[in-house]
């Protein structure tokens, strides 16, 4: 059998700990019977089951705290693998030009003024081994730089650079080349042609590699 004395005692603790944390004053605070004490006791000692879809707060607070670190994380994989060449395949790669292919000629070895020509004919363009048509697109110093339209005879380039034109080269009928300029470019053994095989573009010019060509 209990004692009520004791019984008396925890009631009176109860009360003072329930007045303690009510905000209102004691005499707003309505007494307590002993139903209402006991079942204010089996809330606080009885442990409250999650209601069914609650989230965890402490769990969502760790969540939301890792998730810059992890976005980071991320990201950094993400810069690492484009800089070395990762990323998504659907990026478009840059395009690379070809490089342009070239063939270098020169000026007629020795010196003009010592060299007679022959009068320039169908049967000396012939026996050239490159001929084409082609524009000056730059000049630098004794060196020439050249755009090929139309290959007559020859292994076609891109590019045509004539180098070391020698002083008085207009005596054996090599052309004087200008940015801009079209010419008639006929030579064998690497050196352009001279006696006027090579020549600014003109009609006639133009008639003798046709018919030395059959164009």
């Amino acid at each position: 059998m209990s004692d009520g004395r004791g019984e008396d005692i925890v009631d009176d603790i109860l009360r003072r700990r329930l007045a303690a944390g009510d905000p209102l004053p004691p005499q707003r605070t309505p007494a307590l019977d002993r139903t209402s004490l006991e079942a204010v006791m089996h809330e606080i000692t009885t442990p409250q089951a999650p209601e069914s879809g609650a989230v965890d707060a402490p769990r969502r607070s760790r969540w939301w705290l890792a998730m810059p670190a992890a976005a980071a994380a991320a990201g950094a994989v993400w810069v690492g693998s484009s800089l070395l060449g990762g990323g998504s395949a659907s990026q478009t790669p840059l395009a690379v030009p070809s490089p342009k292919s070239t063939m270098t000629i020169s000026g007629p070895a020795g010196d003009p003024t010592s060299m007679t020509c022959l009068p320039v004919s169908v049967e000396l363009i012939r026996g050239a081994q490159f001929a084409f048509d082609a524009t000056v697109t730059a000049v630098d110093g004794t060196t020439y730089t050249l755009a090929p339209t139309t290959w007559f005879k020859g292994e076609p380039k891109d590019v045509v650079v004539l180098q070391g034109i020698p002083d008085g080269a207009a005596l054996i009928g090599i052309p004087n080349f200008v940015v801009g300029g079209r010419y008639l470019v006929a030579g064998g053994d690497g050196q352009v042609g001279a006696c006027g095989a090579s020549g600014e573009y003109s009609a006639d010019l133009l008639a003798l590699y046709d018919k030395a060509f059959g164009s």
